[in-house]
């Protein structure tokens, strides 16, 4: 190839590179790994590594590794774990036995498991084990192994890449790459080829990525919905197939790697097609079988067929199989630093390689599926027969529990048979639809695929993409599609626990969360580099880049409220409290508490004369996640009544009660009693936001399983629903008990108030981008005896991206509570009838 080949080739895959950056960076596609910058450093290097002369490009393929390690991670822990990495490679070639070796390396892999969970020292954080974890676990098992029989020696470059590849960084979900292959593989084609077979492979995921993003938003059911048959197969289909997501992962670090020079293969075949469970074990992460087989079948095999040979076939099955569930569990102990076993897990596997042995058993010989249409069709049922039956069984191991993925598959039979009619009508049109394209694939299009290693797949799918993201996705005025443009937004089933603090916790993306930090930053200005003319523009264009951050994500914007230092545990229904005159930071804004443990200025606990005191009741909104003190809408009221009405006369507090980690208003009627009241406010302002149903259980259950006191009237409420800390939560039961419990709260909390002469307001606005129930308790609101503030409105004509904290905390920023404060300060002045 000339020079002039080569490099209009480098040119044409670069831009093929850009134009996908392009799209990562402005569809936020896998934002929580750093994609966009993962994928910008891959071009800076893939550019330098190209170029350079082939002895050199192993040592370029490694300090791209060191660089990035250095930029992904804090200093200490990269050095660390750069200096662990070669003293375990040092292991593996001492002049010693084998054995021994490997001895040596399982006591050094015993420690750092006690370091991971905790119980002995670690020389590396949390993060850094993570990551150390995802490059050792199992190519550490394949090196000794190979190195056993090792023929020709490699050179030291290529035996550190092997351990030190580029996107382990960021996907501690990662292939298990076999030695052999990874140096057979090496430059064994032609480099452009090599790298446009990575480009198409890098592209491949990114769709992969935007089909599980369109799989999450819309074809995930909420579970509050499953009411049928129907929507248990929608939920049964379309939870197997997010397992899209992680064919996208783990495509890419391939991808990657063949940017590189690895010509390594394809890890996924068309796993959805498979027509045997055998078949799908052969199709489903190629690498993993091939470890396997390696490691687990073929000693085990050829050891049985020397005693039991009638047997070997079955025994030998069943072990690798057993294999495969333990390597699962030993995968993501280490990733998750925590005990992964399950039942659900046991059960899974133990089927599915029950499954699988005895298809392989039964397949005497290669199936070989027919052409004539009859043969096709036969062969799609075949395949959706597999397909549906591995999707029963990931629904199932999804699941926490076993009950509660029984309470939802139950929810199929009480439907009617109408409706198991119209899913055996979808069920025979697919088979068909699908046979149909068998048929046309074998007879007209199986030789006409594109060729791999050129540029055509992927033009023509960037175009496509391009046109349709571009042109009607990204500015699509409906909320749903432009939530999917924007991406990192939770679901349903999500979004609604995690604003009530349920799944507080979900904001801490432990593998990305320490990327990019601040050290390079301060190490620049310590030093004084930026004053240097050709450091000044990059200099500048970093603290750009972590501007634009900040205002994203800040420092601590992951941290729980129930972790942070003014916060402590309290022995009643309420679990938590705030220490009394704190100043803190929280979410990145300044967070203080008064004399009383309240986010408010100081208040006397006797009223002054002529003054009306309100309370006001609520959670983390109304408390004022990730913004300033000053910036809450019950402090801006506040301060807007006294400067328009207050005088000597007259004068106005409202005191802010309100407490964050999903606190309910079963909870809060309970604070009303036993301290509201005793400031002994005029009137009361509970404020709700009639999230769905089964947000009211994870405080509950902890209340329960914790032993505190309830009121002997919610008690009976519990009882009569058949509620206790053990219960499973199903749709049905988070509907049902939920609303007992709902419109119970809201009649004693308005009986509380009249008992202490308070008069109860009930302020209702609307969660950002979540659903919530208000319309079924509007009834009840008024019964109950409140004064309804309806705020359902205060968001019209506001696009919601702009009243987040940020693109990952969807509770109100400044200007919502600011629009907050507008419209009650409103309804405040009607309401007292101030003039």
């Amino acid at each position: 190839m000339t020079n002039i080949t080569f490099f209009a080739a480098l040119f044409s895959q670069l831009l093929q590179l850009s134009l996908i950056w392009y799209l990562v960076y402005s569809f936020h596609i896998e934002a929580d790994l750093w994609l966009e910058r993962f994928l910008f450093l891959v071009m800076g290097f893939f550019f330098i590594h190209s170029v350079s002369p082939i002895r050199f490009r192993p040592i370029v393929f490694f300090f791209s590794f060191v660089f990035t390690l250095f930029l992904f991670l804090r200093f200490g822990d990269a050095g660390t774990l750069l200096l662990m990495g070669f003293g375990i490679l040092g292991l593996c070639h001492l002049p010693i036995s084998m054995t021994i070796r490997r001895l040596l390396v399982l006591s050094v892999g015993i420690y750092l498991a006690l370091a991971r969970i905790g119980i002995v020292w670690s020389p590396l954080s949390n993060h850094g084990l993570t990551v150390f974890a995802a490059i050792f676990m199992f190519r550490t098992i394949v090196y000794l192994y190979e190195l056993k029989y090792e023929k020709e020696s490699a050179s030291i470059w290529h035996r550190l890449n092997y351990f030190f590849m580029l996107p382990n960084i960021v996907f501690p979900l990662f292939p298990i790459v076999d030695y052999k292959t990874y140096l057979s593989t090496y430059y064994n084609q032609s480099d452009t080829f090599i790298y446009q077979r990575g480009i198409n492979l890098i592209l491949w995921s990114v769709i992969c990525f935007l089909i599980y993003r369109w799989l999450y938003y819309f074809a995930v059911p909420d579970l509050t919905t499953i009411d049928g048959v129907e929507k248990v197969s929608q939920y049964i289909i379309a939870t197997y197939l997010t397992v899209i997501r992680l064919i996208g992962i783990l495509s890419l670090s391939v991808g990657v790697l063949r940017l590189f020079g690895y010509n390594l293969p394809d890890i996924f075949n068309y796993m959805f097609f498979a027509s045997s469970f055998s078949d799908l074990f052969r199709r489903i992460n190629i690498y993993w079988k091939s470890f396997l087989m390696k490691l687990c079948y073929y000693p085990v095999y050829f050891k049985l067929r020397k005693t039991t040979p009638k047997h070997a076939l079955l025994l030998s099955a069943l072990i690798t199989f057993f294999f495969t569930w333990f390597f699962h569990i030993y995968q993501w102990a280490w990733i998750l630093g925590s005990n992964p076993i399950r039942f659900t897990s046991v059960l899974y596997w133990s089927i599915f390689g029950i499954l699988a042995t005895t298809s392989m058993l039964l397949e005497n010989k290669k199936y070989t599926p027919s052409k004539t249409f009859a043969g096709c069709v036969f062969h799609a049922a075949k395949v959706v027969a597999v397909f549906l039956s591995i999707a029963v069984l990931y629904s199932m191991w999804t699941n926490a529990t076993l009950e509660e993925w029984l309470a939802i598959i139950q929810l199929a039979f009480i439907d009617d048979w109408v409706s198991w009619l119209r899913v055996g009508v979808y069920l025979l049109t697919a088979i068909l639809l699908l046979g149909i394209g068998f048929f046309l694939y074998r007879n007209y299009l199986q030789n006409y695929s594109l060729k791999a290693g050129t540029p055509t797949w992927s033009y023509l799918s960037l175009t496509a993409m391009y046109l349709i993201l571009f042109l009607f996705v990204r500015e699509n005025i409906n909320l749903d599609i432009a939530k999917f443009a924007r991406g990192g937004e939770l679901n349903e089933n999500d979004a609604n626990r995690e604003y009530e603090g349920y799944y507080e916790d979900i904001l801490k993306v432990d593998i990305s969360s320490q990327l990019w930090d601040d050290q390079i930053n301060d190490f620049l200005v310590n030093n004084n580099w930026k004053n240097i003319f050709f450091i000044r523009p990059v200099y500048q264009a970093w603290k750009d880049v972590n501007a634009k951050i900040s205002t994203e994500m800040p420092d601590d914007a992951a941290d729980s409220f129930s972790q942070q230092d003014f916060v402590e545990n309290r022995n009643d229904v309420m679990l938590l409290k705030m220490l009394p005159n704190q100043k803190a930071s929280f979410r990145g804004k300044r967070f203080s508490t008064n004399k009383w443990g309240l986010r408010d200025k100081d208040y006397e606990k006797i009223p002054p004369p002529n003054t009306i005191r309100i309370a006001i009741l609520g959670g983390s909104p109304t408390i004022g996640y990730g913004i300033h003190d000053e910036e809450v809408f019950e402090s801006i009221t506040e301060l807007r009544l006294n400067e328009n009405f207050g005088s000597d006369s007259l004068h106005f507090e409202i005191i802010n009660f309100s407490l964050g980690s999903g606190t309910q208003a079963f909870q809060l009627a309970y604070l009303l009693e036993s301290e509201v009241q005793t400031f002994k406010p005029n009137y009361v302002i509970l404020v709700d936001h009639f999230s769905r149903a089964q947000n009211l259980f994870g405080p509950l259950q902890r209340i329960l399983t914790q032993k505190k006191k309830l009121y002997p009237e919610l008690e009976k409420v519990l009882e009569s629903q058949e509620f206790d800390e053990n219960t499973i939560i199903t749709p049905e039961k988070a509907n049902q008990t939920g609303k007992f419990i709902k419109e119970w709260s809201l009649y004693h909390f308005s009986t509380i108030c009249k008992k202490y002469n308070m008069k109860p307001i009930l302020l209702y606005y609307p969660s950002l981008g979540i659903k919530d129930d208000f319309k079924k308790y509007r009834l009840t609101v008024k019964q109950a005896g409140y004064e309804l503030f309806n705020l359902e409105n205060v968001y019209d004509n506001y696009i919601y991206d702009d009243l987040h904290v940020s693109r990952i905390d969807k509770h109100p920023n400044a200007k919502a509570h600011q629009l907050v404060a507008d419209r009650l300060y409103k309804e405040l002045v009607d309401y007292l009838k101030l003039q």
